[in-house]
């Protein structure tokens, strides 16, 4: 008992001893990325609030670190500030900065844009939280892969550029190429380079978790010791731009006190906050798209939900200390599971990190060289490049790839706000565009292959069979908008147009259509204008009442004089169509009021005087409106014969659900199959009308296979026969929809 406490507690202090080291490598990348990324806010002649880009990225990933940890539902989660949500969050800041009044500057500038980023972060956080609430997490699903590989080249970009700005020293451009060339900036771009190829060799060289860690962590090390060295000071680092410059007396966080809230020109704020919209969408799908990889690296299910809330709740307490957005990171999350840390105090652990750096400012920035955090977001920016735009290349299709090429460029030409834009409609012209490639006709096939479950005579029957390539039938599917109506028109008035073979009536199957758009209905206009030239019905047949509004709406004709039907179920449309079509090839046939019993046996013998013989063994039945005839479940003892009215034919569901099968009417049988099966009844049969029908006995066929072999024998091949007609249209049925 003793040793079993003894080994639990061994195995706590391993686990927690565990935890404590993942958070802490984690934590010092963490410091590393979040200081790289909250560079990125500021570009131009904002460059100069950089060192509070630093405290607001500390605070902010001590927030978003400690906050994951506790809401996440991704044990060991490691929340830092993500470059991609402050590439947008900094347009908004650049619009602010442009906003304010010429005669706005020093503490009112810096005060707007503060406050500014923190309504800009509080904002996007109570946005993802609302998506999360209303459990929109799976919306990552249906953004086309290509619109987010063009958001994340084109960020790519912009990273790059504020990593090589970061080394530089200023906003990098083409024009400030010569500046690269000067000593001292072309040494800090030589030691990101090889910083970066270091990176990128141990990253094609080794899949260990702790490579890039490693390297990082050494780089670090070889700077600070070749500054003992050399005996260089702190300002001289600075002053050459080796480190951040933090102004004496400077503070890297808060970016605002209360007294500064009276400086801030909220019209600038509002006008500048337009593009929340962009940093929304890009921080909830980047967040899902890296909750989509830990899905795949870790073999488990993510609660999207869970995490959009976890991440809403985390940037609401970053926006309420001025901070930057964040969420947590694909890689420093999955390096903590490698490690064999899945457990909250990682995070926990993180965020200590990131509070005991804020605490230490000037120290933390004087220790971590420019050329490893610009070399960082280089690296990063370059990966995002290289894998959207040259990695993916072969991978999908040329028009796929176009548009991650197109969103790249206007991201590169014209900045982030018009390439979200121009993903916008990128996305939704590839939707209409490949959903326009879909075809909405599930099934086509011709009324003689799949005729209506009404069961009448054997001469009805094949009288369909041999003219119901005059009716055609399409079941169509998916949502019908201008694109694919338009196609299902034409490729209906071909059918129309094929001269003597053409079909005489078209039956559409709405059933599963889940809508129609305004412009689809003038596809459906012109279809009834051209079936009516030629003298064909269309029939459209399970119109939700939301589609047949549509339609109504739309101008679409459905008078006695249109050329278009609208019947409430596929079965009566098909079953309308089968009674037009036997009125003009067989104009007794549908009008022909009753089938005596000699008559329907003698469809089942084929010789009349047998017929006589074997009705001598019927007797007669007969049941008003309701009347059950067969009862679902009971013994199937006798077979049925229609000679006047229609029955009903239905199956009841586990759920005590009514499903009609057939139509059954005179000159039709029932009952026969279960009868032959020996099995209980699997469906009922009750009177729609007046009936009159014929019972045959399982009793009374014995008494005849006794008296009368041969006739008996003949009415066995009869039956066998009619079930064999009735098993080879259901073969050519499938056949036809499985070609």
């Amino acid at each position: 008992m003793v040793a079993d406490a003894r080994q639990q507690d061994t195995g706590r202090f391993a686990r927690i001893s565990t935890a404590l080291v993942a958070g802490i490598v984690c934590g010092f990348l963490s410091v590393v990325l979040s200081i790289g990324n909250g560079s990125l806010l500021f570009s131009g002649s904002l460059q100069t609030y950089l060192p509070t880009a630093v405290g607001l990225s500390l605070f902010s990933m001590a927030a978003v670190a400690a906050i994951t940890a506790l809401t996440s539902s991704i044990p060991g989660a490691v929340g830092v500030v993500q470059e991609v949500p402050v590439i947008a969050l900094g347009v908004a800041v650049t619009a602010v900065a442009g906003a304010l009044p010429a005669d706005i500057a020093g503490a009112g500038r810096y005060a707007t844009i503060m406050a500014a980023i923190g309504i800009g972060t509080g904002a996007a956080g109570v946005l993802t939280l609302v998506l999360g609430v209303l459990r929109v997490g799976a919306i990552i699903r249906f953004v086309p892969y290509p619109v987010v590989g063009g958001f994340l080249a084109g960020t790519g970009w912009l990273i790059l550029l504020g990593g090589a700005g970061l080394v530089l020293g200023s906003p990098f451009s083409l024009t400030a190429i010569a500046t690269v060339l000067e000593p001292v900036p072309a040494e800090r771009f030589l030691a990101a380079g090889v910083f970066v190829a270091v990176i990128a060799f141990a990253q094609r060289r080794t899949r260990n978790p702790l490579a890039v860690p490693a390297i990082i962590f050494g780089a670090i090390v070889v700077f600070n010791l070749l500054v003992l060295a050399t005996g260089t000071t702190g300002a001289t680092l600075r002053a050459s731009g080796w480190v951040i410059n933090l102004p004496e007396g400077g503070r890297l966080w808060p970016s605002l006190t209360a007294a500064d809230l009276g400086l801030v020109d909220w019209h600038a704020v509002t006008a500048g906050l337009v593009s929340l919209p962009t940093l929304v969408a890009v921080t909830a799908i980047t967040m899902l798209m890296n909750a989509s990889g830990i899905e795949l690296e870790s073999d488990r299910d993510v609660d999207l939900d869970r995490e959009l809330k976890s991440v809403g709740l985390a940037n609401i307490a970053a926006g309420l200390g001025g901070g930057l957005p964040g969420y947590y990171a694909l890689s420093l999350t999955l390096l903590a599971e490698r490690l064999g840390a899945q457990s909250r105090l990682v995070g926990l652990t993180t965020a200590a990190v990131a509070i005991a750096a804020l605490a230490l400012g000037g120290v933390v920035l004087d220790a971590i060289p420019t050329f490893v955090l610009g070399g960082m977001l280089i690296w990063m920016g370059g990966a995002l490049m290289f894998e959207w735009l040259f990695a993916v290349y072969g991978r999908i299709g040329l028009l796929e790839y176009a548009v991650i090429f197109l969103i790249f460029a206007v991201i590169v030409g014209f900045g982030f706000a018009a390439g979200f834009l121009a993903g916008l409609i990128a996305a939704l012209m590839l939707f209409a565009f490949e959903y326009g490639r879909i075809d909405i006709v599930r099934h086509e096939v011709f009324g003689k292959d799949s005729p209506s479950n009404f069961e009448t005579s054997q001469e009805r029957a094949e009288l369909l069979t041999r003219y119901g390539a005059a009716i055609l039938i399409m079941r169509l599917q998916g949502f019908l908008f201008f694109g694919t109506a338009d196609r299902l028109r034409r490729r209906v008035q071909d059918r129309l147009a094929a001269g003597a073979e053409a079909p005489q009536y078209l039956l559409l199957d709405f059933r599963r259509v889940t809508g129609i758009d305004s412009s689809a209905i003038l596809s459906f206009i012109r279809l009834e204008q051209a079936a009516r030239r030629i003298g064909a019905t269309v029939l459209l047949a399970a119109l939700s009442p939301a589609v047949e509004s549509a339609l109504a709406r739309g101008g679409l004709r459905t008078d006695p004089a249109s050329a278009i039907r609208i019947e409430p179920d596929f079965e009566r449309a098909l079953r309308w169509s089968e009674d037009s079509l036997l009125k003009r090839i067989a104009p007794d046939l549908p009008g022909e009021p009753a089938r005596p019993l000699a008559l329907l046996l003698s469809d089942v013998v084929g010789e009349p005087e047998l017929a006589a013989l074997i009705a001598g063994y019927c007797e007669p039945v007969e049941a008003g409106p309701g009347d059950r005839i067969i009862d679902q479940g009971d013994p199937s003892d006798d077979i049925f014969f229609v000679e006047h009215g229609l029955v009903a034919v239905e199956a009841r569901t586990a759920g005590n659900q009514a499903i009609r099968l057939a139509t059954v009417g005179h000159g039709g049988t029932v009952g026969e199959i279960a009868f032959y099966t020996g099995s209980p009844r699997t469906a009922s049969v009750t009177a729609e009308g007046d009936v009159k029908a014929w019972r045959l006995s399982r009793d009374s066929l014995a008494r005849l296979d006794a008296e009368a072999p041969a006739a008996a024998l003949k009415f066995h091949r009869g039956i066998a026969a009619m079930l064999a007609r009735r098993l080879a249209r259901a073969d050519r049925l499938i056949r036809s929809i499985a070609d």
